[in-house]
């Protein structure tokens, strides 16, 4: 069935599930179940047929109505932040990026990136099934290709595969500037373009490697406008 995910201000992870309605007939998601009918004073009658589900009280002109509710909440999580004395102090992630996929055909998964760097990997029960340290700050952009994450913080790009959930050596680096965007080649999911605050947007090839460090190779300078969102 349709899943949504939001977060909040709390760090906290909310999964809702959705259902479409037509009318008092559900076009998709979770059908509600029907109450179970009352008992008969006389046993010998038979029960009455339980009342069919109704539709949500708000609809379009058209009779579609959508009915958003919440199935479970992840609980917020800690991450210990070093501190100028060199000590570590435990503090409240704040979830910056969400994203909703198949994982591995075991249905929907929810991956969080937050403000200490870290992508988390949930299934739709709550279980936590992956944490990564893609980053030591804010994860700032958060893009998925196939099995495959593009991580954004700073000026840098980093890779997660999401079959092993593990982080990749390849790294994207373009000018000294913060990405701004994030987008993969719609012909080409091997190409990543990434935007920068300076207002250029570079192409990278993703896939292939070069040199000892597995650097992703750039494909080249793509425009020099200013690109904020692709």
């Amino acid at each position: 069935s349709p899943l949504l995910a939001t977060a909040g201000a709390d760090g906290a992870v909310r999964v809702h599930n959705l259902t479409l309605w037509r009318h008092d007939t559900v076009v998709a998601g979770r059908r509600p179940r029907r109450p179970r009918p009352e008992e008969a004073e006389d046993s010998d009658a038979p029960p009455p047929p339980p009342p069919l589900p109704k539709g949500p009280e708000h609809k379009t002109l058209s009779g579609l109505g959508l009915v958003v509710a919440t199935e479970r909440e992840l609980p917020a999580v800690d991450a210990p932040v070093e501190q100028k004395d060199g000590s570590f102090k435990p503090m409240r992630a704040k979830v910056t990026h969400l994203s909703v996929f198949n994982w591995r055909g075991q249905g929907a998964h929810v991956t969080a990136a937050d403000d200490q760097g870290n992508l988390r990997l949930y299934a739709r029960n709550g279980t936590k099934r992956g944490d990564v340290a893609v980053a030591t700050s804010r994860i700032s952009g958060l893009l998925r290709s196939g099995t495959t994450f593009a991580v954004a913080e700073g000026a840098a790009v980093r890779f997660v595969a999401t079959s092993r959930w593990k982080l990749s050596p390849a790294v994207c680096r373009g000018p000294a500037a913060d990405v701004s965007g994030l987008a993969f080649d719609a012909l080409s999911p091997g190409v990543l373009h990434v935007a920068y605050a300076t207002g250029e947007l570079l192409a990278f090839h993703a896939r292939a490697r070069s040199g000892e460090s597995g650097a992703p190779q750039r494909a080249g300078r793509v425009a020099s406008h200013r690109a904020h969102r692709f």
